[in-house]
C-alpha cells in the first residue's frame, strides 16, 4: 500500500493511501473502473443529504468544486442551510478503537473480501458518526461493494468487546456517493478527506 498520512489511535482516524499534488496513475483504457468519493454514517447519526445534520464542510467543499469544475455527479444534491440539530438519541458514536477496527477491516476487505475485493482506495476517513472513503470499482459494483463493506466491518466490530458497538445496529441505511470523473477531482476529494480530522 502507498504511504499513510493524518492522524491515527486518538483522534478522527485518517489515512489518504497517496497524497496531492503527486500524479495520479492513469487507469488503462480497459479497465472499467470509476473513482468514487462514499460516505455513511453510523446508526441515527444524520447522514450528509439531511439538513437537521452538519454537513456545512461538505456542501462548501462540493459547491466549491462545482464552481471549478462544473457538474459533480452526486446520488442526491447536499443542502445549502444547515440546522445544526443534536444528534438523534441512540445515534451510534465510535470510540477511537472501534474507529481503528473499523478502518483496518475496510483495508483489509478491499483487499481480500470475495465481494468488496479489488477495490482501490486512494483516502479513508473514520470519523465518530461516519465514513469518507475515495475509491475505484466499477458502476454497476459500487452498491455491492458499499454495501458488503458495511455489513463485515460491523460484523468485525462486534467480534471486539471494547468497541462496545457492532453488528446490524451499527451503521445507517444507505450511503452519498459523488462520482469523481477526473484525476483533479480524485485529487481535491483525497485532500478534503485527508483534512477531515
Amino acid at each position: 500500500m502507498s504511504e499513510a498520512i493524518g492522524k491515527t489511535e486518538y483522534f478522527d482516524l485518517v489515512i489518504v493511501a497517496a497524497s496531492c499534488p503527486r500524479p495520479i496513475p492513469q487507469i488503462p483504457p480497459r479497465d472499467d473502473r470509476e473513482w468514487w468519493h462514499v460516505v455513511w454514517t453510523t446508526h441515527l447519526a444524520w447522514p450528509p443529504t439531511d439538513a437537521r445534520g452538519h454537513g456545512d464542510d461538505l456542501a462548501r467543499f462540493y459547491s466549491e468544486l462545482e464552481d471549478e469544475h462544473g457538474g459533480v455527479g452526486m446520488s442526491a444534491p447536499l443542502p445549502a442551510r444547515w440546522q445544526h440539530r443534536p444528534e438523534p438519541e441512540g445515534a451510534v458514536v465510535l470510540s477511537s478503537f472501534a474507529r481503528e477496527i473499523v478502518a483496518r477491516s475496510i483495508f483489509e476487505l478491499a483487499s481480500t473480501d470475495r465481494v468488496a475485493g479489488e477495490t482501490e482506495i486512494r483516502a479513508l476517513g473514520v470519523q465518530e458518526r461516519s465514513v469518507h472513503l475515495v475509491l475505484a470499482c466499477p458502476v454497476e459494483k459500487l452498491h455491492q461493494r458499499i454495501g458488503r463493506l458495511k455489513s463485515r466491518s460491523a460484523t468485525l466490530l462486534s467480534f471486539e468487546p471494547d468497541a462496545r458497538v457492532g453488528g446490524k445496529g451499527t451503521w445507517g441505511k444507505g450511503f452519498w456517493w459523488a462520482h469523481l470523473r477526473s484525476e483533479e477531482l480524485v485529487c481535491s476529494v483525497q485532500s478534503f478527506v485527508g483534512r477531515l480530522a
